[in-house]
């Protein structure tokens, strides 16, 4: 849902926990992907977080296969993906995924190329 001054109207999330004694917003706010505007409800984006550590960059795309049922994706389609907002990977290449003992690459066609779970290192 869009707000009268074009902000993006989301749902909050909420976790009642007896541990915390009562109710507490948790998600994207706390998490400092959104920020709340001065109209009840309404939020927008806080800019994107740049992921430089390839490690971390292995890490995200190694989970972003595992969320999406799938075993191997091309590189270009992983990084851009929405799934991974608010962050932003790259620039990567498949040379930067050699050390991930999780995940494989390899090239389809041309010059597509494509990472895919170590079917040794999934937890399936």
């Amino acid at each position: 849902m869009v707000g009268s001054s074009g902000e993006v109207i989301l749902p909050t999330r909420r976790n009642y926990s007896k541990s915390l004694g009562g109710v507490r917003n948790v998600g994207y706010i706390d998490w400092g992907v959104l920020q709340e505007t001065k109209e009840k409800g309404g939020y927008h984006s806080v800019p994107v977080r740049s992921v430089i550590d390839k490690k971390l960059a292995a890490w995200l795309i190694e989970g972003r296969l595992l969320a999406s049922g799938s075993n191997a994706a091309p590189l270009k389609a992983i990084v851009q993906s929405p799934t991974l907002f608010p962050f932003i990977v790259g620039p990567l290449s498949i040379g930067d995924l050699e050390g991930h003992n999780r995940l494989e690459w390899f090239r389809q066609g041309l010059d597509e190329e494509m990472v895919m779970l170590h079917s040794r290192g999934t937890f399936r």
